[in-house]
């Protein structure tokens, strides 16, 4: 019976975790987007110009540079 009490200890102490790295991996990756899209929208202005860039844009208005 101790022996399944600390694999259920233990087995928590990974759960939480394993729970801090998805939330830090999650993180990571939505500011990875967010930089990607901010540049897409940059490339998406020199290219096309303001107007239409911000026609295709999902996003708020872009902000001056």
């Amino acid at each position: 019976m101790k022996l399944l009490k600390r694999k259920l200890a233990w087995a928590e102490q990974e759960q939480e975790e394993l729970k801090r790295n998805l939330e830090e991996l999650e993180k990571k990756r939505r500011e990875g987007w967010v930089k990607k899209e901010m540049l897409l929208d940059r490339v998406f202005a020199e290219e096309l110009g303001e107007a239409e860039a911000v026609e295709l844009s999902l996003d708020v208005p872009m902000r001056e540079v």
